[in-house]
């Protein structure tokens, strides 16, 4: 008891600083945030919209929001990439049934002629995912946008997670998203690649400790290939999210094995938020940043407190202003 009031007290110092730094940042935030929002509109020549968006575990969760949210914007090809078949062929449902209810376009009719496309992968199977990315055919002059959203934790005390799960979340999150790249860059001539590393690739969290290390290694990866691609695919840009929190199926599945120390260290981080609202934000940046060869670090953890007053209870936007 008393080693837990020290470490307390000890830890007073570290929170307070924090919580005067938090608002610092989120005020200084606050300029970017408002050039993301009220940038010129989707008409302007400068705007490339991109011709094809691939979704890797785009099926549910932040991948299926993800989705979504290109069918709103008329991107005009979407395909989804997952290992369970029916998961595909519901979200594909649901797509098209989004896309039947677009308001027509009478300036552009064809503007709605949205195709949705599906492929059952294994992201921890380069063969297949290469066999994948070659059957696609995507041409020089396409516009890509490559999302990778597979991944998933099994949280628990080190000494407690079975180690059989150690290999699983790295062939998954760290492999996995590697093999993605492999397979798709080299067809690969204009566009960009978003990763998806998490909060917790940013900072240790206790529970975390075999999820969190895969995690902070698509960080180092994005550092990487962010270097290279400037020589090799220089209309190739690099892009990387870290998401905290968020409702999806996989978080609901992560909370039956979460420690309630981590239950706690999470719930002080805010609310858990909703996979449209993060996607917002996502695609916002995203599609705003991807014609220019930087790396940007999507930090949503500060900017959905920012901007979480503006959005609607389905991810749409309050305010006034074009956005992407």
């Amino acid at each position: 008891m008393f080693q837990i009031l020290l470490a307390g007290v000890l830890g007073l110092p570290t929170f307070i600083l924090l919580a005067g730094v938090a608002p610092i940042l989120a005020i200084l935030s606050l300029p970017s945030l408002y050039f993301l929002l009220y940038r010129p509109s989707s008409s302007s020549k400068d705007y490339k919209r991109p011709h094809q968006a691939v979704i890797v575990g785009g099926s549910s969760g932040i991948g299926f929001a993800i989705a979504k949210e290109c069918v709103r914007r008329k991107v005009p090809v979407i395909t989804l990439l997952a290992r369970d078949e029916k998961k595909l062929n519901q979200a594909k449902k649901e797509l098209e049934q989004l896309v039947a209810a677009l308001p027509p376009n009478d300036k552009n009719p064809d503007e709605n002629n949205i195709q949705i496309q599906i492929v059952s992968v294994d992201v921890t199977s380069y063969s297949a995912l290469e066999e994948t990315a070659n059957n696609m055919n995507l041409k020089p002059d396409e516009h890509v946008v490559l999302w990778n959203c597979a991944g998933f934790a099994v949280p628990g005390e080190f000494l407690k997670v079975p180690v059989e799960k150690f290999q699983q979340q790295i062939q998954t999150n760290q492999l996995g998203t590697m093999y993605v790249i492999r397979a798709f860059l080299p067809h690969m001539v204009q566009g960009c690649i978003v990763l998806t590393s998490s909060g917790a690739g940013q900072v240790g969290i206790y529970g975390y400790s075999i999820y969190s290390p895969t995690k902070f290694a698509i960080q180092g990866l994005a550092q990487c290939l962010h270097a290279e691609l400037i020589q090799t695919h220089p209309n190739v840009s690099i892009q990387i999210a870290f998401p905290v929190d968020t409702d999806t199926p996989g978080y609901h599945e992560e909370m039956k094995t979460t420690p309630d120390l981590t239950k706690i260290i999470s719930e002080s981080g805010g609310k858990v938020m909703s996979a449209e609202r993060y996607v917002f934000l996502i695609v916002v940046v995203v599609f705003g940043s991807c014609r220019d060869q930087r790396l940007t670090w999507l930090y949503f953890f500060l900017l959905s407190l920012l901007i979480d007053d503006l959005l609607k209870k389905d991810g749409t936007f309050h305010g006034q202003g074009s956005l992407l």
